[in-house]
């Protein structure tokens, strides 16, 4: 690995990707993306946060001459909402989350001129820890 001062790009690259995906869950406590959504049983009120706790970063070194390294975020989505309501106009004027539910996520990242770049994005993955 290249150091420079001290610090290896592989370092470099880490530490990048953690203040990368922490910017990236932190927006949803600024923006839980709260919606009114219709789902099998009716409408309802809903918004999303990660679970903290649940957050895993993994940075590997890859095979690919374009670039240096991986990354793999993993952490759990809550989506909390509301009971199931008739009417749209009633499900918007609820305030009271009843019901979560969990759904594990991975994106996938490369690192390639010193920054990264989404790859893909694997919602309900089911390897996910």
């Amino acid at each position: 690995m290249v150091s420079c001062g001290g610090v290896t790009e592989e370092k470099r690259a880490t530490d990048s990707l953690q203040a990368y995906v922490q910017n990236y869950l932190d927006n949803y406590k600024a923006d839980p993306r709260e919606r009114v959504a219709f789902l099998g049983g009716g409408w309802v009120k809903e918004y999303f946060e990660v679970d903290p706790s649940s957050k895993k970063v993994k940075v590997e070194d890859s095979d690919s001459p374009s670039y240096p390294f991986i990354g793999q975020l993993d952490f759990q989505m809550v989506r909390h909402y509301t009971a199931f309501h008739h009417q749209r106009e009633s499900a918007l004027t609820d305030n009271t989350f009843t019901q979560s539910e969990v759904t594990p996520h991975r994106h996938n990242y490369i690192y390639q001129d010193g920054k990264w770049t989404p790859l893909s994005d694997t919602d309900r993955d089911d390897s996910a820890p």
